[in-house]
């Protein structure tokens, strides 16, 4: 292993586990591996990058995964997870379209003690580039066409339908949905400003142009991990009481190769793509985070965190949260897209750090899509010390599964000083409805019903069986929340409900505000909204 790395890398038995999934060969099950890792002092170009890559030290396994598109080209000592659902051409020329694993449908269950099956995910595809300004593209997909949506619709975007595919303009930097069949099947378009991050001279850890099998890696404080953006690297990132650690690089963490085998998910000792415990000064920006065994990004007990132009994609497994904060104090997470297979963008105070709080989280410029349970949620886990000050502002929300916009005092903190600004939602009539399973032999059956998520859920039903006071909630602001809604979507539900009991009667939220809210693109009448509430809310 070429590599000056502090990290210490753990390749277990879930690493062996991963490849039998993978549907790799008995021969290839028998090579050697290793972490192609190597110090990244000398780089100063992406030349460099290609010179500290030779021929036959990019992939360290052959692997051709069954029924997934991925294909690997050892003449070229290249791996690529290519779909072939869609071509796209930018200028001409045509790039490299990519394929990711999401849910779909919304059929999920408490945890059985293994992995949700296969044949309740899709394929999807999605395209990484980088430009500074506008890209014109022409989109080929390989299905029929039932209509073109692009999302967010606050970018304005009108695609063109013609006998050669379909056409558009992405105005500049950021994250966007093609859909052509619903949710079905996606191309998720990913579009970051040009960088060459120069901060990889100093990394400890870099992750050059290929495939690595690095499988559980421990992190330690200062660490500096650099990912290229041809770079795949099969494995899942941990870091326990450290600080001032770095995660960066335009490239693909893949959190397969780490199996979950328990239901617990706020311990070290379970996997996610990345993870902190009790640490400080952590930075995560730039990667795509894909097939996580649970909890995609997750926080706990830490301080001080910023999160930007993070991708997570492909996540369809059991509690595949997009990103969780839980316990921790100043936490930013901006210019990111999350898609997951339940909540969004959970903030929690969960039991084992209750003695902490939650404060100062602010989430803003994001692009989030929710599979399953809410999109933005701060509970409904609420044990902590304190739980104010937190911000949601400049969101696009292009699909949501239960609510959209959710307050949940289940534990015993009272939530205050929460704003909700400038949200952008969009609500469809093609929506399916969540179902719980309760058996193995059970399949997924909507009955024919259309599901409209609620666009606010404020409550504080009880959650799990801890003794304590009921949770409060009190100064919560949603204010400029514009919904954009097609045509056969009722009137959206906003619902504000004290359920649970003080001295035999229901306690009164306290300034819980709705402020000017917008309904496809005009101010809109409260009368426009259901409304179900049995506490004090105002209206302005």
């Amino acid at each position: 292993m070429k590599s000056e790395s502090t990290l210490s890398i753990c390749l277990s038995l879930c690493f062996m586990a991963a490849l039998f999934a993978f549907g790799a060969s008995d021969a290839e099950k028998n090579h050697s591996t290793e972490m192609n890792a190597v110090a990244c002092g000398d780089v100063t170009s992406e030349g460099d990058v290609k010179v500290l890559f030779p021929e036959g030290s990019r992939v360290a396994r052959t692997i051709r995964p069954e029924g997934t598109g991925f294909s690997f080209a050892p003449g070229r000592q290249e791996y690529r997870p290519l779909s072939d659902d869609y071509r796209v051409f930018i200028d001409g020329r045509e790039a490299e379209v990519r394929a990711c694993r999401e849910s779909r449908v919304p059929f999920n269950r408490t945890w059985p003690g293994r992995q949700r099956p296969l044949d309740q995910s899709e394929r999807a595809s999605y395209l990484a580039l980088e430009a500074a300004g506008p890209v014109a593209m022409r989109v080929v997909p390989k299905s029929p066409v039932r209509k073109a949506v692009v999302r967010p619709l606050s970018r304005g975007i009108v695609p063109e339908a013609g006998k050669d595919g379909i056409s558009f303009t992405c105005p500049g930097p950021g994250y966007y949905v093609l859909e052509t069949r619903g949710a079905e099947k996606a191309l998720h378009i990913f579009i970051e400003p040009p960088r060459d991050f120069p901060g990889r001279r100093g990394a400890t850890c870099c992750f050059g142009p290929g495939m690595h099998m690095v499988g559980w890696v421990r992190l330690k404080s200062h660490d500096r991990v650099y990912v290229d953006r041809d770079a795949i690297v099969f494995g899942c990132f941990t870091g326990e009481n450290v600080e001032d650690v770095k995660i960066f690089g335009h490239g693909v963490i893949d959190g397969r190769v780490c199996e979950r085998v328990f239901e617990g998910c706020y311990t070290p000792l379970q996997p996610s793509c990345v993870r902190f415990h009790g640490s400080r000064k952590i930075e995560i920006d730039g990667p795509i985070l894909m097939d996580s065994p649970n909890w995609a990004l997750a926080f706990f007990g830490c301080e001080d965190v910023s999160v930007s132009h993070v991708k997570v994609v492909g996540q369809w497994r059991y509690n595949t949260d997009g990103i969780d904060i839980c316990n921790s104090r100043r936490v930013t997470v901006g210019d990111s897209f999350v898609r997951s297979f339940d909540d969004t963008i959970a903030v929690k105070g969960v039991l084992p750090y209750r003695d902490l709080p939650v404060e100062d989280v602010t989430v803003e410029r994001c692009v989030l899509w929710c599979g399953w349970g809410k999109t933005i949620e701060p509970g409904v886990e609420t044990w902590a010390s304190a739980f104010r000050r937190v911000r949601f502002s400049d969101c696009d929300i292009v699909r949501s599964s239960s609510s959209a916009l959710n307050i949940s005092a289940g534990g015993s903190a009272v939530m205050e000083d929460f704003l909700f600004e400038d949200i952008r939602v969009e609500m469809q009539t093609d929506n399916l409805p969540e179902v719980l399973q309760e058996s193995d032999g059970q399949r997924y059956d909507p009955r024919g019903r259309k599901s409209f998520p609620m666009l606010v859920k404020v409550d504080n039903t009880r959650y799990g069986k801890e003794d304590g006071p009921s949770g409060h909630i009190r100064n919560c602001l949603f204010r400029n929340v514009s919904v954009f809604a097609e045509e056969g979507v009722p009137p959206p539900q906003i619902k504000v409900m004290s359920l649970a009991p003080q001295n035999g009667a229901a306690r009164p939220f306290e300034g819980v505000v709705f402020e000017r809210f917008f309904m496809n693109g005009m101010p809109a009448e409260w009368s426009s909204f259901s409304f179900t509430t049995n506490t004090p809310v105002v209206l302005r």
